[in-house]
């Protein structure tokens, strides 16, 4: 069908060739750029202005070229200031977030540190106050055993006194009776 409007593989337009980034250094150094720190597509876009900018060898010069060269070439400088004060925005930001990134890590360790000391002295005052009660419990048993043994001793005394007492008066009884019989 002749109304087809997609154009036939022979007219279709050519793929742009990729320059290497290399070359695209090299164009960007010859305009006069400080390269460092420049991504493909901000070197792409100055060797393409500088393309523009360079008329064809076949071609005249007009009279006001050159300021339009100069207007291109800050145009470009300007450019290429906005892309590396981006960059170093960039590299800012993410030199803060590593700070609070490293400040809350730091405190994070400082909480876990102050959680740790906690828990010790808890733990260290927990035994304490178990020992301090198994002292008052031994001290307590050893008070109930000496009060028991004294206690014993006590029945034991007044035991040998009435057994004492008993035999007294068995025996007074005893030399009574003698006593009553031999007279």
């Amino acid at each position: 069908d002749g109304n087809d409007n997609r154009p036939s593989p022979m007219e279709q337009p050519p793929k742009p060739v990729r320059i290497p980034i290399a070359e695209l250094r090299a164009i960007a150094h010859g305009a006069g750029f400080d390269t460092r720190g420049m991504e493909r597509q901000d070197l792409e876009r100055i060797a393409a202005s500088v393309r523009a900018s360079s008329p064809p060898a076949s071609a005249p010069q007009p009279a006001n070229q050159e300021p339009m060269t100069q207007k291109q070439d800050v145009s470009m400088r300007a450019a290429a200031e906005r892309t590396a004060h981006e960059k170093l925005e960039k590299e800012q930001a993410m030199a803060k977030e590593e700070e609070e990134a490293r400040r809350r890590k730091l405190n994070e360790d400082r909480i876990a540190a102050e959680n740790m000391k906690r828990q010790m002295e808890e733990e260290e005052k927990r035994m304490a106050e178990e020992l301090a009660a198994d002292l008052r419990r031994r001290h307590e048993e050893e008070q109930r055993q000496r009060m028991a043994e004294q206690h014993a001793a006590e029945m034991k005394r007044k035991q040998e006194e009435e057994l004492s007492r008993r035999l007294a008066e068995q025996q007074a009884a005893e030399m009574k009776r003698k006593q009553e019989e031999d007279h």
